[in-house]
């Protein structure tokens, strides 16, 4: 299905084992279509404007994707639940660069992943169908979308800010691991990168204040003024940094780790709680993207 092109649009179905908006969301350069049969996006893409890096095979989704997934997923406020994509590994590229939004454009990319679903091998695709993949069992939301703050977070994200970047796919890949029991360990290993890409971001900021050595523990007291918090002289995300170091390292000063420590609660805090901090970062302020502003 996924045929290469410099430049396009990229084309992908989602699994129905994850958690998405009821509501469609419409981009001039994206568009995130939702129905009771079909969740897709549809993303333009160009890959002639990369900059210069280090060669990567792990570029799939594409970064215009996760673009696209960090404001559907970031637009959900700490205790108000999650939005969790599941994109299917493969996708589908056309050369040419459409008008996305256009009604016979949306019907015409729909009537595509329908077809080229069809058309992959019953031993590719047949065991997402056995899972619900298309057409059943969607799980979607019953609150409605926020689509201008949706549109704020799209708008932000600056795809040459590669600091950035990486924590958002990232903090996305986590998502999409922890809804995979046996996999939830793995989806602490992104987890840790996303903070620590929180962390940089922190000390870029402070650096842009006048403070260019920040250490954690100013970094710790920036997060607690942003969010309202009250000083408690601890390092940024404090305890989480020690079971980072347990996770990563299977010996060191903490002793030898059988598992990973925590728990399946302390890894969804930690993603909402990185979640707060990215969209803070991207909008500017610290708001509840389902109370009214």
């Amino acid at each position: 299905m996924d045929k290469h092109f410099d430049r396009g649009v990229v084309v992908r179905a989602y699994a129905a084992h994850g958690c998405y908006w009821r509501q469609s969301l419409l981009l001039s350069d994206s568009i995130y279509y939702a129905s009771p049969q079909l969740v897709f996006t549809a993303c333009r893409f160009d890959l002639r404007e990369r900059s210069q890096g280090p060669y990567s095979e792990f570029d799939n989704p594409l970064v215009e994707e996760f673009r696209l997934l960090a404001a559907l997923v970031l637009s959900v406020g700490h205790d108000r639940g999650l939005v969790i994509p599941q994109p299917l590994p493969w996708a589908l590229r056309l050369p040419k660069m459409q008008d996305l939004i256009e009604p016979n454009a949306i019907n015409d990319l729909k009537n595509r992943v329908v077809d080229e679903l069809s058309r992959e091998p019953s031993s590719k695709i047949g065991a997402y169908h056995a899972a619900g993949t298309v057409g059943t069992d969607y799980s979607f939301r019953q609150d409605a979308a926020p689509l201008e703050i949706q549109q704020r977070i799209f708008e932000s994200i600056d795809m040459s800010d590669h600091l950035m970047t990486r924590g958002l796919r990232t903090l996305l890949r986590s998502s999409m691991l922890s809804r995979h029991p046996l996999h939830a360990e793995e989806a602490i290993y992104p987890l840790h990168v996303a903070m620590d890409a929180s962390f940089a971001l922190f000390r870029r900021r402070l650096a842009a204040a006048g403070k260019p050595d920040a250490t954690a523990y100013d970094v710790g007291a920036e997060f607690e003024s942003v969010f309202g918090e009250p000083r408690s002289d601890k390092r940024y995300f404090e305890d989480y940094y020690t079971d980072r170091i347990m996770a990563q390292h299977p010996e060191s000063r903490y002793g030898v780790s059988r598992y990973v420590p925590g728990t399946y609660g302390e890894l969804m805090w930690l993603f909402k709680g990185l979640r707060e901090v990215y969209r803070f970062f991207l909008l500017k302020e610290a708001i509840d993207p389902q109370e009214k502003h």
